[in-house]
């Protein structure tokens, strides 16, 4: 079968396989948090932020939590869950000091089974929340969200577009369009 023809019955497939929504990776899914306070230093307050990166495999969710420049640190740490009671405990933070490439701060690392409150968490509603006197309101949050896996289109317009350049563009699309 000539080369041209294999393309053309290819194209068809793979444009069908471009309107399927996505796919979670095998097993595993990466999450990020973005955690935002106000704290109270002197007579004035101060905002923060941290981030995490989350990982999630086999209901086993792994953490790593970092807050740099924070003054006053947080009597508690819990995930949170919207419209639920669930509160978790983080692990007790570490103050790591300051490097090259970090001015200083706390970082909460550990692992836990999500088991039971899995649906939550994919559905976006899990979230991060720090406890003090010292933030406004008593607390500072920052909501857990999936890192967007590239969609399948996504993915064969990239082999489409490798596929073009070793060819040339022009012939390429000739070829195609035959």
């Amino acid at each position: 079968m000539h080369a041209v023809s294999i393309m053309k019955l290819a194209l068809p497939l793979m444009l069908s396989l471009a309107s399927i929504t996505g796919a979670v990776a095998q097993g595993t899914i990466n999450f990020n948090c973005s955690i935002r306070g106000l704290e109270t230093v002197g007579a004035g307050t101060v905002p923060f932020a941290g981030s995490g990166i989350l990982r999630l495999e086999r209901g086993v969710l792994q953490y790593t939590i970092q807050i740099p420049n924070l003054r006053n640190y947080p009597a508690q740490a819990h995930f949170h869950a919207d419209a639920t009671s669930m509160i978790i405990s983080l692990a007790p933070y570490v103050y790591v000091p300051p490097t090259v490439n970090w001015p200083g701060g706390i970082t909460y690392e550990g692992a836990m089974n999500v088991s039971q409150s899995l649906q939550e968490l994919l559905d976006g509603n899990w979230y991060v929340q720090l406890h003090s006197p010292t933030y406004e309101n008593g607390v500072a949050r920052g909501y857990i969200v999936p890192v967007p896996e590239p969609r399948v289109s996504v993915l064969i317009a990239s082999a489409l577009l490798c596929a073009a350049a070793g060819r040339g563009l022009r012939g390429w699309i000739r070829a195609v369009s035959r």
